[in-house]
């Protein structure tokens, strides 16, 4: 009578249940992969079994074929995938009106709820865009601080977040009910070392200084030369076009000083705009190089010259 009863209430088996749309062909390898997944179990080889089961599962999902899974955990002590197991083939009988199965899969359910291994991570002080995982898997910020149901043996948690170095620990959580916790430390900051100075920017350093000093030189040969047109004329008393012959000589020499201006000013201006054109470029890559630099050369009545103001 009591062998009646356990076989009336033992869910009969069933096969991988075909999903609307499902080609002929799929669920034909769906019900192969089931009835394979289910030989391996029988067979003992639940470690063989798990990917045919998985796989049925992925195209057909059907309640036998996660109570198959679930057996297949159990039998390996992976306690808590079998616990999701059940619980997901509960849920899934009970959507289709199956009490039967949905009471069966729930009394399973609990009964591996009373041996499952349980690991807490804590993060007390989390750097910016952390991001932890268990095995592989990321945990949730709503898991942190929760004894989560895992299975039993070698756990590893990784804790990474960028600009910081990773941080990795392996803990063994062990079987019927253990509670393991582990506290993932502050990250360390990860120390850029400082590149230097690119080609580009020491070339564009360079000329800018190259530039600035000949537009300085350049400026002291125009003053020169309007300082000695200006001596020139007081060897011309009373008409500026009736000189002294020592006249024709001084205004010789400032003519001379004011082709040298010229050409010492153009060459600076473009040396120190090559240059601030090279550290505008590498700026782009080589941050130390930032600077803002502004050549503006000038002409007045007598004077001619240009000013360089650089801001970096």
């Amino acid at each position: 009578m009591a062998l009646a009863l356990g076989l009336a209430m033992a869910p009969p088996p069933a096969a991988a249940q075909p999903r609307e749309g499902l080609s002929p062909a799929e669920q034909a390898r769906s019900q192969m992969l089931f009835e394979e997944g289910r030989k391996l179990r029988e067979a003992g080889r639940c470690d063989q079994a798990i990917d045919k089961l998985k796989a049925s599962q992925a195209l057909a999902p059907a309640v036998g074929t996660l109570l198959n899974l679930a057996d297949c955990h159990q039998d390996l002590g992976q306690t808590a995938s079998a616990w999701a197991r059940f619980e997901e083939a509960s849920a899934l009988a009970q959507q289709a009106g199956d009490a039967r199965r949905a009471q069966y899969a729930r009394e399973r359910a609990d009964a591996v709820e009373a041996t499952l291994s349980r690991l807490e991570i804590q993060v007390t002080r989390p750097a910016p865009g952390l991001v932890v995982t268990r095995d592989g898997q990321p945990v949730s910020e709503a898991e942190l601080g929760l004894a989560m149901p895992v299975d039993p043996g070698t756990v590893e948690v990784e804790a990474r977040a960028p600009g910081f170095t990773t941080w990795r620990e392996a803990v063994v959580v062990g079987r019927d009910g253990a509670e393991v916790r582990i506290d993932v430390p502050p990250l360390e900051a990860i120390e850029r070392e400082d590149p230097g100075l690119s080609t580009r920017a020491i070339l564009g350093y360079s000329l800018l200084g190259v530039g600035g000093a000949a537009l300085i030189a350049g400026t002291i040969l125009g003053v020169r030369s309007r300082l000695l047109d200006g001596r020139s004329d007081a060897f011309c008393p009373t008409d500026p076009d009736v000189c002294l012959p020592e006249a024709s000589a001084i205004r010789d020499d400032a003519r001379a000083h004011e082709i040298a201006a010229i050409v010492t000013l153009s060459a600076g201006g473009a040396a120190a705009a090559i240059g601030a054109g090279l550290l505008w470029l590498a700026a782009d890559t080589d941050p130390t190089a930032t600077a803002n630099v502004a050549v503006t050369p000038w002409v007045g009545p007598g004077t001619l010259g240009a000013s360089v103001s650089t801001r970096f």
